[in-house]
């Protein structure tokens, strides 16, 4: 699976997002800490609108991050509003939709069916308690695996999904059945 990444002061922001979808790549990542902008900001969510219209999902990096200090400019209330402002869009919010702030995602998301949270670095920072809440907040389709691979070890984060105690059809969807469904890959 590959996703492309755009720059959201980028001029050629819409023809990037173009080529994106015409190379077959599967969606944009962004990472809002790094490029500077806050996810409800004008420059960002013309992303959104024209991920939206192409049919590319997007992920973001959301909550803390172990290795910045800066500000968190992604965070679970305003994904919620940009899944609302931005039906057509969809949006995959980053570990677990909010690295170490998953009580407000448990709060602020609830009813967007267009939000899906992948597990990247979060056999690290997630306990299990907190994973099955959200497991059942959201249900075995809207999780997907991740592993944030260099930060993060995969095999944590394999043995993370693989310890839960939920059926292995649900195991099934997380590590590779879900992603399969949403990014329309043939398996």
């Amino acid at each position: 699976m590959s996703f492309g990444t755009v720059h959201p002061d980028s001029d050629e922001l819409y023809s990037e997002l173009e080529r994106i979808s015409s190379l077959g790549l599967h969606g944009v990542k962004l990472h809002p800490d790094y490029q500077g902008h806050f996810m409800f900001e004008p420059c960002m969510q013309r992303i959104y609108e024209k991920c939206g219209e192409l049919g590319l999902p997007v992920i973001l990096h959301m909550g803390y991050d172990p290795i910045s200090s800066m500000t968190f400019h992604a965070m679970p209330a305003d994904l919620a509003e940009m899944a609302k402002k931005y039906p057509d869009c969809t949006f995959i919010g980053a570990h677990m939709g909010g690295m170490a702030n998953w009580e407000s995602v448990l709060y602020y998301i609830r009813d967007a069916r267009n939000i899906y949270f992948d597990t990247a670095y979060c056999a690290e920072y997630m306990s299990d308690e907190m994973f099955m809440e959200m497991f059942r907040a959201y249900g075995e389709d809207r999780i997907l695996f991740g592993s944030d691979l260099p930060w993060s070890d995969p095999h944590d984060e394999i043995r993370m999904i693989d310890r839960m105690p939920i059926s292995d059809t649900a195991k099934e969807k997380i590590f590779y059945k879900n992603a399969a469904e949403l990014l329309k890959i043939d398996i």
